[in-house]
């Protein structure tokens, strides 16, 4: 299953980084492709309130399956179609296959692990997330730069469809359902982690805005990058299970992933629209610094106290 998380992210974020980009040489300099990274968001939060339903009615490993399935379609739809609203489609759609990859995986990796190692077994889990999110970003410019936008779409292809074979091959027991409501919180928002996912949010803003001229900038801002993340990765998961009740772990994690990759997602949006309308890399530089320290501000003001304060393990 960690190989599997892996995959997925790797093959979300050789695309991500680099689609408004690459769009806008497809459809010859439109301003508006920067909305493409919204629109994923959009779908991927939309889903959140079917999750429990889903996890509940159907094996959770199919669940994962077909989302993958659909994560991708929908790229390859990029290979074959010239509209600007059709690409908002399949960024959308995107955004709902992966939603509900992301979502079912750490469900299925949840039943999977013993209990008395659940803890380890989250964070490992978002690690091998977050590593795969970081070498999606590195070999994005990489190919993008050596071969093309296509072998970069084949690619993200490829390890997609690993990510899909491997979880396709894991044993998950019987589990009865439980009869929960189409519409729900469970496995979307923790509520009572609120404050530590606007936290991260914000903290994953900065780390967005980077990311789209990581390439044009040296390999410390991407050793940086991955440094935050990856320390994110590790001390959030843990910060979430500790502030959740029993049976609330997945919710917890679940509330975690989804604000790392919102935040991700707003930053990226927000680096190619003042690209487009500011037109300065150290506009970009010095807004995700001002955005860094406002995090952790925040944090040292208020996150920190709030866990230490209704942390429940």
């Amino acid at each position: 299953m960690c190989m599997a998380n892996f995959l997925l992210y790797t093959s979300v974020y050789l695309l991500l980084p680099l689609l408004p980009r690459c769009v806008t040489t497809v459809m010859d300099g439109l301003e508006h492709t920067w909305l493409l990274l919204p629109m994923f968001g959009l779908g991927m939060v939309a889903v959140g309130p079917f999750h429990a339903y889903l996890g509940d009615a159907y094996k959770r490993k199919y669940v994962f399956i077909y989302a993958t399935l659909l994560w991708l379609l929908a790229t390859a739809g990029y290979l074959f179609l010239q509209r600007m609203e059709l690409f908002l489609l399949l960024a959308l759609l995107q955004g709902v296959g992966f939603g509900l990859a992301v979502t079912a995986g750490i469900t299925v990796a949840i039943d999977i692990t013993t209990s008395e190692r659940r803890t380890d077994g989250n964070i490992c889990y978002a690690v091998a997330a977050r590593t795969g999110m970081m070498v999606g970003i590195l070999a994005s410019y990489l190919l993008l730069e050596m071969l093309g936008w296509k072998e970069l779409v084949y690619t993200a292809l490829a390890c997609g469809t690993l990510s899909l074979l491997l979880v396709a091959n894991v044993y998950v027991s019987f589990r009865a359902p439980m009869g929960v409501g189409v519409c729900n919180l469970d496995r979307f928002l923790l509520p009572r982690a609120w404050l530590p996912a606007v936290n991260i949010l914000v903290k994953m803003t900065a780390v967005g805005l980077l990311i789209p001229i990581a390439g044009g900038v040296g390999g410390y801002i991407m050793l940086l990058l991955a440094l935050l993340v990856l320390q994110s990765a590790f001390t959030s998961t843990k910060m979430f299970v500790n502030l959740s009740q029993h049976c609330q772990r997945g919710t917890a994690n679940t509330t975690c992933y989804l604000s790392m990759d919102t935040g991700l997602l707003l930053g990226m949006g927000l680096c190619y629209y003042a690209g487009v309308h500011l037109c300065s890399i150290y506009t970009v530089l010095l807004l995700a610094g001002g955005i860094v320290l406002v995090s952790l501000l925040l944090y040292l003001f208020a996150t920190n106290p709030y866990y230490k304060k209704y942390r429940v393990r």
